[in-house]
């Protein structure tokens, strides 16, 4: 209260002073607060910038530099096109540090990892180096679009499957709290003797709208949020552990993979520098582990088509046109012909897992409703029956 009153100008009148310093309080408790909240989940709360804003403003950034636009016209100018709030906010502060303290535009990216991933940070260093900031800069931006395409083509791949997937939860919720009881309470108040498949459908249908169901999704829920760090990687190791799955998770990999060593090489960048860079960045810890033993084996002499045979999940053409390239010395060039390939295979990939998810989710569909029409509509087939028997 003593620092709060002391920011309170003299010539306010008592009553003035105390609502004062209570806004004060409140407003500094608040600050506080928000602060520890920042502190323990910000990495929930603040998320990540939208890898296509960040590649339309490294482009326009590319191009001005490479118009000989000075560089703190560039970074106010980004700073007010850009419509993504992180990305905007990055650029005011990258503005203050170039310009203000004098630092460079590399330390000052890489203030904010939320934005700049280290990919870029290695290519913006290069730049610097090699005084091509404008060429460096669109191909961090082509490498930033090339992965949100590819992350884009996923989502859009496993969208028919989920909203069919959903509609069918939906309806299947739908008849089992609404429709299904008043079957039961009929049969109740008749006192027809059931048959065994009608008594299981009855005891679904009682699972399902209990209170305990639902507490019970709840709490699975909050539990996949809670650890979901430690659910994804076992999920990654068991989908590399599956044939088909490995495939498709190998490619998806092998495309990331393919695709920084081959910019990063072209920009003279170390190959012990690029799979220590993808090690960093990667969120499966056996695939960093493999990372890690592939840079090892590269530092002590070895090529890198032997090394990627330390991952058996990526697809083996990377190996063979590897060998291609190191005896013909077009690594490089063969790194980005084996993108395109991997690529082309991920989209027939996705097109087949579509394919045969959504059919999938139907047949489950009418797999319980043939259930449940049995179960729901055979007693009343049997007293149908003894009616007209009678």
């Amino acid at each position: 209260m003593q620092s709060a009153a002391g920011a309170i100008p003299d010539h306010l009148d008592p009553l003035t002073k105390v609502r004062l310093a209570a806004a004060i309080e409140r407003a500094r408790k608040w600050n506080a607060l928000k602060a520890r909240l920042k502190a323990l989940f910000g990495n929930v709360f603040q998320g990540q910038a939208d890898p296509h804003a960040v590649s339309v403003a490294l482009s326009q950034m590319s191009f001005m530099f490479q118009s000989g636009v000075p560089i703190g016209d560039c970074l106010e100018s980004m700073a007010r096109q850009s419509t993504d709030p992180l990305v905007r906010q990055a650029f005011e502060g990258i503005a203050q540090s170039v310009l203000f303290h004098g630092h460079s535009l590399s330390l000052s990216m890489s203030r904010f990892p939320r934005v700049f991933n280290p990919a870029v940070m290695l290519l913006v260093r290069a730049g610097e180096e090699s005084s091509d900031m404008g060429e460096r800069l669109l191909r961090a931006s082509e490498m930033l679009n090339r992965k949100h395409e590819l992350r884009c083509k996923l989502k859009s791949s496993l969208m028919s499957p989920a909203i069919t997937t959903g509609a069918c939860m939906l309806i299947l919720f739908c008849i089992t709290k609404f429709v299904l009881p008043k079957f039961l309470a009929l049969y109740e108040h008749m006192g027809v003797d059931l048959p065994f498949v009608s008594k299981l459908v009855i005891a679904l249908v009682n699972v399902l709208n209990s209170p305990l169901f639902l507490v019970g999704v709840a709490l699975a829920i909050f539990l996949v949020a809670r650890f979901w760090a430690t659910i994804s990687q076992k999920l990654f190791e068991w989908a590399i552990e599956f044939r088909l799955t490995r495939r498709w998770v190998g490619n998806f990999l092998a495309v990331q993979f393919v695709d920084t060593v081959a910019t990063t090489m072209r920009d003279g960048v170390p190959l012990q520098r690029s799979l220590d860079l993808i090690a960093a960045t990667s969120n499966f810890k056996v695939y960093r582990q493999h990372v890690k033993e592939m840079a090892v084996l590269v530092q002590n002499g070895e090529h890198l088509s032997t090394a990627v045979q330390l991952a058996p999940y990526f697809p083996p053409v990377i190996q063979s046109m590897l060998l291609v390239g190191e005896e013909c010395g077009q690594q490089t060039e063969l790194l980005f012909s084996i993108r395109k390939l991997l690529e082309e295979q991920n989209e027939v990939g996705m097109t087949q897992m579509t394919a045969m998810v959504e059919p999938l989710a139907i047949a489950c569909m009418g797999a319980f409703m043939a259930l449940v029409c049995v179960g729901m509509f055979l007693p009343i087939y049997g007293l149908i029956t003894q009616m007209g028997g009678t």
